[in-house]
């Protein structure tokens, strides 16, 4: 075929949805869309892939009741965004971030991105200055097949987020850890990565946890370069010394500003 005519019958297939990447194309999502966001789509070659596309050749992602039925739990429901976050013992070591179909119609491709995007700045900053104490999960785009909805008020959702499971303390056990596992290096290094990156939301410990293996992770990646950081938000979550040493960084920062 020469190169002209080969390229002509490439465009064609591309723009009518025929062939996109390793992912069969949506025409439900504009084909510009799809473009930019195939670098963030889970690798055709991962080993959850094909378990992904059995769990959801049919349309669960529905409601809760249809994940529930699909064998995911426990279901998750995180305020203000009401993403659903569920497990599946199908997919063991990743956990799935979604919004319904019965939820409002939105550009869920774009809290994807700015996730994934954060948790690539963090795994930077931590690498870069060669942190121990932190780590934060990979995270991948999902594309749904296209949605057939049956009759009613649902809004077809096209994407959904996997993300590494970090195997996370219990929210006692992450209290607990916060109270006493802290020391002034970890805050040291815990006040930088705030600073440098922007993380705006990370100043809540649900949001940057503990893990079983002692480390703080970055789960909640969503805010980042986005100052000034409310640092004062954690100091409670630390022992009274800590508080102290808490609110020395802060008020140096301030002097330095």
């Amino acid at each position: 075929m020469k190169p002209l005519l080969f390229a002509l019958f490439f465009s064609f297939y591309i723009t009518h949805g025929l062939v996109c990447s390793s992912y069969p194309c949506n025409d439900q999502v504009p084909i510009e869309v799809w473009t930019s966001l195939e670098p963030y789509f889970l690798p055709s070659n991962h080993p959850i892939k094909p378990k992904l596309d059995y769990l959801f050749k049919k349309r669960i992602s529905l409601s809760k009741s249809t994940l529930e039925q699909a064998g995911f739990s426990p279901i998750y429901e995180r305020k203000p965004t009401n993403i659903r976050i569920g497990r599946h013992s199908a997919l063991r070591g990743y956990i799935l971030k979604l919004f319904l179909d019965t939820q409002p119609q939105l550009t869920e491709w774009k809290n994807w991105i700015d996730r994934i995007e954060g948790a690539k700045v963090i795994k930077e900053a931590i690498k870069k200055n060669k942190f121990s104490r932190f780590d934060v999960p990979k995270k991948w785009i999902y594309p749904l097949p296209k949605a057939v909805l049956p009759v009613g008020n649902y809004h077809a959702k096209h994407f959904i987020l996997v993300v590494e499971d970090m195997n996370l303390l219990s929210s006692t056990e992450n209290k607990k850890a916060y109270q006493e596992k802290v020391s002034s290096q970890t805050l040291r290094e815990l006040f930088f990565l705030l600073t440098d990156c922007g993380l705006l939301d990370s100043v809540y410990i649900d949001n940057i946890p503990f893990n079983k293996s002692g480390r703080i992770c970055f789960v909640d990646t969503e805010h980042h370069h986005k100052w000034p950081v409310p640092y004062e938000r954690l100091t409670g979550a630390f022992s009274p010394k800590m508080q102290l040493y808490w609110k020395k960084l802060i008020e140096f920062a301030k002097d330095q500003n």
